[in-house]
């Protein structure tokens, strides 16, 4: 992944006992898109295809492929042309948007989106003695706990673009998830996100996950420019099969790469 500018803020609630993490922000080159796929046939049974495509033709990617591995007719849009500065009009994009698009197809774009390969960085993450380790089961028990709280027939497998999570820690505890409808780019990032992942080392392993062993470890360390910034690393290992990878997660979730201060 190429970047040009890489920035980070934590704002602190000292009275309070409490951090909220915001995370590193990564600023993609022009040429990289932003891509998500809607399947036309959600479209056609929640909305007027029509409308939709009418309002929506602008954003569709140049390589358009069309069908795809879960959804038959699918549309690939690039929401860099959207907006390519505007994370909160994403944001609302995907919201609006949510039920008519395709995951399974969109997953492997979702991930792509958050990797780390800048090698400075990964060695940044690799020797940072301050790190948090929690599970992928661990983080859906969190996730759920608050997404029923105001979402009671929805959970961290269903969940789309309705709302985002945020996180924080307490005194150094383990981290904590808060499922939040409203606010979407401040201190918060997406589920699917976290799904792609998974679903990325399930396909490439060409094995079904035991929850418990994928494991997350959140660090704060600094990025190439010397930044305090929070990334993490996320690895999977069992009797026969391993897997690592580095990601920063987003608090603008329209567009991952943006950055802003709080």
């Amino acid at each position: 992944m190429k970047t040009t500018t890489l920035k980070t803020a934590i704002f602190g609630l000292v009275g309070a006992g409490l951090i909220t993490l915001t995370t590193l922000y990564l600023v993609k080159e022009a040429e990289e898109p932003n891509l998500i796929v809607v399947s036309k046939d959600k479209v056609v049974k929640l909305g007027d295809l029509t409308t939709w495509e009418n309002q929506n033709r602008n954003f569709y990617h140049s390589d358009n492929t069309g069908a795809g591995i879960a959804c038959e007719d699918n549309v690939i849009l690039d929401l860099n042309k959207l907006s390519s500065t505007d994370g909160k009009l994403v944001g609302k994009w995907l919201k609006d948007n949510s039920k008519y698009i395709c995951f399974e197809d969109s997953y492997k774009h979702i991930e792509q989106a958050h990797i780390v390969t800048n090698t400075v960085f990964i060695n940044n993450i690799e020797t940072e003695t301050n790190r948090r380790l929690i599970t992928y089961d661990d983080l859906k028990s969190m996730a759920n706990f608050s997404i029923r709280i105001l979402s009671p027939n929805e959970n961290f497998d269903s969940i789309g673009y309705e709302g985002y999570l945020n996180f924080f820690t307490i005194l150094g505890s383990s981290p904590r998830f808060v499922y939040d409808l409203n606010q979407i780019d401040e201190g918060s990032y997406s589920i699917p996100f976290f799904r792609s992942i998974k679903k990325r080392i399930e396909k490439e392993l060409n094995i079904t996950i035991n929850d418990r062993e994928l494991e997350f470890t959140f660090v704060k360390t600094k990025n190439p420019e010397g930044k305090a910034v929070v990334a993490f690393k996320v690895e999977f290992n069992n009797a026969t099969e391993t897997f690592n990878e580095y990601y920063n997660f987003s608090t603008d979730p329209g567009k991952p790469w943006s950055y802003k201060f709080l």
